[in-house]
């Protein structure tokens, strides 16, 4: 089998093969050494080409990796794209720096993972400082999931929640870890464990809401959980209740000067009111979110929808567990 790694990954030992049980993705290992600010594999490209036994394996890298080699001595699994998004993955086992086992997610942001571990670890630091940013969580927790590091979030917020004197702040958060975690389950208990994970996530925002009941965010984030979860699970009341709450109280703060966010209550008391089955209350929220907003595109395709069994079909396909729920509240320092 020949190999062949442009720099900076550099050979060190003859390379093995490993092949798998049919079905299975062809893995190939080898030693290599990583320089200190490889991209580790922003730009990974693997090519495997069969013939008559002989296969070659192509690695490129960024460009401008200047930094001295820090040999991580590592068997390193060159495999295909893991969680399909278009970009080659590297799986490092055994390594003598940065994580001992690691999948190096490939994202497109030349985060290698000790450089990812930095970040987030800077990030935490910062949010153990102050919870106020909503800018600051919201990314600390789309860095997290766009890393596969849910649980690394999860565990984080759960911290802050029992060490914390901003307790209702970091259980928001924490509600949100929880619905960033829905999309990555599969398989056959796929629903029983979006539910679950859903149903955490309620269970913060209850304990929110228990303690603030008119707290703008904590209504609009519980609704928008509520919303997603199936109609025969009977949701959409809860939907509809909290939505509606969160309009009353953009009505009664704005004062005729309505933020630019409050765009977001009416567009999803409408889908939930379309979910309840009864898309005319929908289409009255609707029309009353376009008076103050009348150039919001979303709320007019709903309202140019003019068949209720369209228009529910329409809202099932975006308001649904397989769908990613956005929880970024950085809109939310950014008002108006």
């Amino acid at each position: 089998m020949h190999l062949l790694f442009t720099e900076p990954l550099r050979r060190q030992e003859e390379a093995t093969q490993k092949w798998p049980p049919p079905g299975l993705m062809p893995l190939v290992t080898r030693r290599f050494a990583l320089p200190g600010n490889h991209p580790a594999v922003a730009s990974l490209l693997l090519v495997f080409a069969l013939w008559g036994g002989l296969a070659s394996a192509q690695v490129g890298s960024n460009p401008g990796g200047s930094r001295p080699t820090a040999a991580l001595s590592a068997e390193v699994a060159v495999a295909a794209d893991s969680n399909h998004n278009g970009r080659m993955d590297l799986h490092v086992t055994d390594s003598r720096q940065g994580f001992t086992n690691q999948l190096y997610r490939n994202n497109g942001d030349g985060l290698r993972a000790d450089d990812l571990n930095c970040l987030l670890s800077d990030l935490e630091a910062k949010l153990r400082g102050s919870l106020d940013s909503f800018n600051l969580a919201s990314t600390y927790r789309a860095r997290c999931a766009d890393h596969d590091q849910h649980d690394r979030a999860i565990k984080f917020f759960s911290e802050l929640v029992a060490t914390q004197t901003n307790k209702l702040r970091a259980q928001i958060e924490l509600g949100c870890a929880y619905v960033d975690k829905i999309p990555t389950c599969g398989g056959v208990a796929a629903v029983v464990s979006k539910g679950n994970l859903a149903r955490k996530a309620l269970d913060q925002m209850d304990a929110v809401i228990k303690q603030q009941p008119d707290l703008w965010v904590a209504r609009y984030t519980r609704g928008l959980n509520h919303l997603y979860w199936p109609r025969a699970l009977r949701h959409s009341d809860d939907a509809v209740a909290d939505l509606t709450r969160c309009v009353e109280l953009q009505e009664h703060a704005s004062a005729g000067n309505p933020k630019s966010y409050y765009l977001r209550s009416y567009l999803a008391l409408g889908d939930a009111c379309t979910k309840n089955g009864k898309a005319d209350q929908a289409r009255l929220a609707w029309r009353q979110g376009l008076k103050l907003f009348p150039n919001a595109a979303e709320l007019k395709t709903r309202l140019a929808l003019e068949n209720d069994d369209a228009l529910l079909k329409f809202v099932e396909n975006q308001r649904t567990l397989d769908q990613p729920i956005d929880t970024d509240l950085t809109f939310l320092d950014r008002a108006p």
